[in-house]
């Protein structure tokens, strides 16, 4: 399958220059490794993990913030559950 979308030139450069400091032999390869990290991250994140750079050293950790990471954890569903019944449960006492 082939996919094309736009970046600017300056992000398209940017992901040039990761492909070569990383070594992958083509953007599909890079495209391949970022998926695996991608689903990584989720099946991590949804059984309640952090997702972090942990330096060893140091004993030090720093956690990958990024929101789509906060709406897979299950924190976010169960919040999201517990909006969803108290919105129904409000609606269906105001119409009775």
């Amino acid at each position: 399958m082939r996919m094309q979308f736009e970046i600017p030139d300056d992000r398209y450069r940017e992901l040039e220059a990761l492909i070569k400091e990383a070594g992958f032999k083509s953007k599909a390869d890079f495209f391949d490794n970022a998926i695996a990290l991608f689903k990584w991250t989720v099946k991590h994140a949804k059984k309640g993990n952090i997702i972090a750079a942990v330096d060893e050293r140091e004993h030090k950790y720093i956690e990958l913030q990024m929101p789509y990471l906060d709406r897979v954890t299950p924190q976010f569903a169960y919040e999201a559950t517990v909006r969803g019944s108290s919105s129904s449960s409000s609606g269906s006492e105001s119409a009775a």
